[in-house]
């Protein structure tokens, strides 16, 4: 009996511990809402990760024969969607190159640009260098021609503030348990005002990434 209320004790000292512990994450991932302000808030999804939130837009969005114009800094949980994209359902992936800072060459962008693609990809900071591509001119380029921007901020978002209401993305991608200091296995996805959320990939005969699981806010 000693033994049985020792270790029944010890089991609700951890849980409780536990549960302190979330709940402080918990409220610091709550926390960080001043920096990254986004309208709407009934557009948000939770998904389990930024990977998949990506997964969802790359996979939902993107057809047959298609174009996406990706920049050079993107992390491999959107350039291996693509390649799978590229070699699976012909998908054409255009690389926009970016110099050490993050910038582009003008001319090359409104070219690539110009092949209106269906789908304009953007890490907002690079996971390997940390260049910071200026979102906001990249993305009033992308709109000047009429395509949507989806905006990888795995690596920005918690780091630094930024206002994404202002900068006006399509489709936000990002991590609860990175900058935002959230728990494990969250993730969310933001879709503007006029983007409907995707078919979770089985637009057009592209494959569903596994386990897709995500939930509406609202």
């Amino acid at each position: 009996d000693v033994a049985l209320t020792a270790d029944t004790e010890r089991q609700m000292h951890s849980q409780r511990n536990h549960r302190r512990g979330l709940d402080r994450r918990i409220g610091r991932f709550d926390g960080c809402g001043h920096r990254i302000r986004l309208d709407h808030p009934e557009r948000l999804v939770f998904t389990k990760n930024a990977t998949e939130a990506l997964n969802v837009v790359l996979q939902g969005c993107l057809g047959q024969g298609g174009r996406v114009l990706v920049s050079s800094l993107e992390h491999n949980s959107v350039m291996r969607p693509l390649r799978y994209l590229e070699s699976t359902a012909g998908l054409i992936v255009d690389i926009l190159q970016l110099d050490p800072e993050g910038r582009p060459d003008p001319k090359e962008l409104a070219l690539r640009l110009g092949l209106r693609p269906e789908l304009f990809v953007l890490t907002g900071a690079s996971n390997v260098s940390g260049a910071l591509p200026p979102l906001g001119e990249l993305l009033a380029a992308a709109h000047g021609h009429g395509v949507p921007v989806l905006v990888d901020a795995s690596q920005l978002v918690g780091h630094l503030p930024v206002d994404f209401g202002e900068l006006g993305a399509d489709y936000l991608a990002l991590p609860g348990h990175k900058g935002l200091l959230g728990p494990a296995g969250t993730g969310i996805l933001w879709l503007a005002p006029g983007r409907d959320l995707p078919a979770r990939g089985q637009a057009r005969g592209c494959p569903c990434p596994r386990g897709t699981g995500i939930l509406w806010l609202a």
